[in-house]
């Protein structure tokens, strides 16, 4: 099952899948603003930081992504009909937020720096 096939076997509150995703969006989010606050000299002399923080903000981005997958999975053997609709919307959805994504943080990293899009997220 893996590390996230705990969240099948233990539902936190009656939900399998949400409180779960809320404890990873909450640690993802408190190190991203983490990152945006650390001061630049701190960074230099402890160079462990970091990659944590960025760690987290990665396994906040694993964890939500394999739990809804699991999630619209489920509904797919529910409904079998419509497969294909749900996979295509996601991929709609996600590509959809990608190119979003890229249109805001490109001209905003241009003009306030890297640090500028840490403290958006």
């Amino acid at each position: 099952d893996g590390l996230l096939g705990v969240s099948d076997s233990y539902p936190l509150g009656g939900y399998y899948k949400k409180y779960y995703m809320l404890t990873a969006a909450a640690l993802g989010t408190a190190a991203a603003a983490a990152l945006a606050l650390v001061p630049l000299h701190a960074v230099r002399s402890w160079t462990w930081i970091p990659a944590v923080l960025f760690f987290c903000i990665h396994m906040q981005m694993s964890v939500i992504d394999l739990l809804v997958e699991g999630k619209y999975a489920e509904k797919m053997v529910q409904k079998p009909e419509t497969k294909s609709d749900c996979v295509t919307f996601v991929w709609l959805c996600c590509t959809i937020g990608m190119g979003l994504g890229s249109c805001i943080v490109g001209p905003l990293s241009d003009s306030y720096g890297p640090v500028c899009v840490l403290y958006v997220c």
